[in-house]
């Protein structure tokens, strides 16, 4: 089913939005700043003690199994692997708790509001389960769309565009409701935002040319700009609109299809890393003797 609950004549204009997004930012852009880094630098502290704790755990195993045995060899490949394995669970990890944890400060403070960050990522923690289901579903839907054809793929990536900050908006969304909220919403504005992204391209090359150094302000401006825009399109709750947006909550949420969609990858990704390791440890086994 599709939705419109604004005609695109309503909704303010990119330069509009983004200069919104710059007055919502004056006087808190250092906060903001505070706010998109705190917790991706939290994250990546965890990933690299995680990291280095593992190789501390191989060089024991290296000391203990020094006759390059069978088992050492499997030992040290399993823990080499499950390291890495480690490094990007953690990375994307933080990316997702930041993402969510960004969304809703920037909600709140673009609604007049004083968000504190650790308040923010507070609730980013208790909601990053269902966050962390959306977009896993949301991003198998957007890779399977972009293997039939690249369009449907960019379609379906701007469908869900929203999907962040629907659930930091709303604390009782399910992941399958935010995904279709997001898609609710998007009907009708896909192309505005996608002009939006390129408004921002220009700004991208000069902070690329101050050898990153300016995406420390850019990035908010960014973050800021979509959080105007989703309060563009979403109906306000006194709206006939609002009654018709997708609103299941708690457990319910997460519809049998999805439940399989994410058990189904579970064991997808364990078949592919068992099948892995037969494939490594009898070629390391060889290189060995």
């Amino acid at each position: 089913m599709s939705y419109t609950y604004h005609k695109l004549k309503d909704i303010p204009p990119n330069r509009e939005i983004m200069a919104q997004s710059r007055a919502a930012l004056q006087h808190k852009l250092v906060r903001a700043i505070a706010c998109n880094i705190v917790i991706p630098l939290g994250a990546e502290s965890l990933r690299v003690i995680l990291h280095a704790i593992m190789f501390m755990i191989c060089a024991v195993a290296e000391l203990l199994f020094a006759d390059k045995s069978v088992l050492s060899v499997v030992l040290n490949t399993s823990l080499l692997f499950f390291a890495y394995l480690l490094n990007i669970c953690c990375f994307t990890v933080g990316q997702i708790y930041s993402q969510l944890g960004c969304a809703r400060w920037y909600l709140t403070n673009n609604d007049g509001g004083n968000p504190e960050i650790f308040s923010c990522f507070k609730y980013a923690f208790n909601r990053y389960i269902s966050f962390a289901c959306a977009i896993f579903i949301g991003t198998l839907i957007v890779l399977g769309k972009t293997l039939l054809f690249i369009v449907p793929g960019i379609i379906a990536y701007l469908d869900y565009a929203m999907v962040g900050f629907c659930m930091a908006d709303d604390p009782t969304l399910g992941p399958c409701e935010a995904l279709k909220r997001s898609r609710a919403i998007m009907h009708g504005h896909r192309w505005q935002l996608y002009c939006m992204w390129w408004r921002f391209a220009g700004w991208i090359v000069l902070c690329i040319m101050t050898c990153g150094i300016g995406f420390l302000v850019l990035v908010p401006y960014i973050i800021s700009a979509h959080a105007v825009f989703y309060r563009s399109i979403m109906p306000k709750p006194d709206e006939e609109s609002f009654s018709e947006l997708p609103t299941v909550t708690g457990k319910e949420a997460l519809s049998k299809r999805a439940n399989a969609i994410i058990l189904a990858a579970v064991l997808i990704l364990f078949a592919a890393i068992a099948a892995l390791m037969v494939k490594v440890i009898p070629l390391l086994l060889i290189i060995n003797s």
